[in-house]
């Protein structure tokens, strides 16, 4: 019996031919489709490992949170100890004027304005800094733009003090307080990035517990040693270094160290999770 081949019409060819093209390299060879357009698989199971580890951390956190704020006044008293400094801990459920609905750290220490010595001093030291950043070589480019983000912060503060010394009334025991409420919420919200951006992987169950549990202990670790160092920078110098430890050495170090801890667990080994 005779088979009829069916003619395919010019339309259906040039489709067929256009492709053939985009398939096709320069020599022939078949070009793979760009990750970005491949499909990534799901598991329904995988549900599981992205919202058992952020719940479960979020509700240990929340009903143990005076547990952590005691372990914080503890480290705090054991590092004044360490220092030797004129510091009182104490207990606060208020931060600039809103109620926190918990006890937390109060570090009684102060700070005042730049004495004249200090702020030129300070001028001095930025003021070289931006030079700095000027020459150096375009390979370190990062680091140049690290060093004039710091100049201009510090140098705006130096204006400030320059012109207001004394109506800055953003104490030193406030500035310990905010920055251990913050890292409060980052250690609850981290166990959520990490599940939103790690957890939905192709990584075992283990490897997401364990990335979860590094980051959150190395925040809940690292919040008070953090913040007293700190408060010795702001003691033994002034409030004219303020702006510049909010604003770039507060949340910014310990996000820096979650996007290390990461990277690190994007190198481990994957499997069925």
């Amino acid at each position: 019996m005779n088979t009829v081949r069916r003619t395919a019409s010019p339309r259906e060819l040039r489709r067929l031919t256009i492709d053939r093209w985009r398939a096709e390299g320069s020599q022939g060879a078949r070009i793979a489709p760009h990750r970005a357009l491949l499909s990534h698989r799901f598991p329904i199971m995988r549900v599981r490992s992205v919202l058992m580890l952020p719940v479960a951390y979020t509700v240990a956190i929340i009903l143990f949170h005076r547990d952590i704020v005691l372990l914080w006044s503890r480290v705090i008293r054991w590092s004044i100890e360490l220092t030797d400094s004129p510091a009182q801990l104490g207990w606060t459920r208020t931060l600039g004027g809103l109620r926190l609905h918990m006890d937390m750290v109060w570090l009684d220490m102060s700070a005042g304005a730049p004495s004249p010595a200090q702020w030129w001093t300070c001028a001095a030291v930025t003021l070289f800094l931006a030079l700095l950043s000027l020459g150096l070589p375009s390979r370190m480019l990062p680091i140049a733009y690290v060093l004039r983000v710091h100049a201009i912060v510090i140098a705006v503060s130096l204006v400030y003090f320059a012109l207001m010394p004394n109506s800055f009334t953003y104490a030193l025991s406030d500035h310990i307080t905010m920055l251990l409420v913050m890292f409060l919420l980052l250690a609850l919200l981290i166990p959520w990035i990490f599940a939103l951006t790690y957890s939905i992987l192709g990584f075992t169950f283990a490897n997401k517990a364990l990335l979860t549990f590094l980051g959150v202990l190395f925040l809940l670790l690292f919040a008070p040693l953090h913040a007293f160092s700190h408060a010795l920078v702001l003691y033994h110098g002034s409030l004219l270094y303020q702006p510049v430890l909010f604003l770039l050495m507060g949340i910014f170090p310990p996000l820096m160290a979650m996007v290390a801890f990461y990277s690190w667990a994007m190198t481990w080994p994957r499997g069925a999770a």
